[in-house]
């Protein structure tokens, strides 16, 4: 697999390939254009023939840099996934526990006129309520497929 820094790199080439290629097109451009009489007519057409070679680098290189800029594209764009399903488990990880911590909460504090707390089974009842919960909220998002 191809690392994203490789990608960065082979852009940074291509760019430095750009930039070497355009002077010389420009340059050639001009002697195609003008005539002059220091370059013999016959001569003229290895001109034009580089010319014509240097157009197809640079259409080559344009395509290289939107293929590149496609990867990079989609890099990013398979990150951003890859983020946002680990975003979605801990917020339903987070809406799981939630009412559980309430719960708990509610009945940590020390309080004497709970009455609940003075029942034989209000222990176990709490623990049933709370398994209850967090297995509702789970099969919720079970059968939404959250999860």
């Amino acid at each position: 697999k191809i690392q994203i820094s490789e990608v960065i790199q082979i852009k940074r080439e291509i760019n430095e390939i750009r930039k070497l290629v355009l002077p010389l097109k420009n340059g050639l451009s001009l002697i195609k254009q003008e005539s002059n009489h220091l370059i013999h007519k016959s001569t003229m057409m290895y001109f034009k023939d580089l010319l014509d070679q240097l157009n197809n680098l640079e259409n080559s290189i344009l395509t290289s840099r939107e293929l590149i800029k496609d990867v990079i594209e989609l890099e990013n764009a398979n990150q951003t996934h890859t983020m946002n399903q680990i975003m979605k488990l801990l917020t339903i990880m987070s809406s799981i526990f939630i009412p559980l911590t309430f719960i708990v909460g509610v009945y940590g504090m020390n309080f004497d006129n709970m009455p609940e707390l003075h029942y034989r089974y209000g222990y176990h009842f709490l623990w049933v309520t709370m398994i209850c919960i967090g297995f509702s909220l789970w099969y919720f998002f079970r059968r939404r497929n959250w999860l």
